[in-house]
């Protein structure tokens, strides 16, 4: 009995390496010095729980707007 599961454990352990290799990718780095054209993004929340504007703010406005200028709320 402890046979047929050790090749059953084997093939997947195989089959999951596979896998895992071939979803790397092989493509050259992108050139860093240039930073991508940045295009606006609008992002929408929706809070389970309330929040002051306040708190909106000081937790996730400023802080997206200093790191991601493009970014809206």
């Amino acid at each position: 009995m402890a046979r047929p599961i050790s090749k059953l454990c084997a093939f997947f352990l195989l089959f999951g390496s596979a896998a895992l290799m071939s979803s790397c990718s092989t493509a050259p780095p992108q050139d860093e010095s240039k930073p991508a054209a940045a295009e606006p993004v609008h992002l929408t929340f929706y809070a389970r729980q309330t929040i002051s504007d306040d708190d909106f703010k000081l937790l996730f406005t400023e802080p997206l707007r200093k790191r991601y200028p493009h970014v809206t709320l």
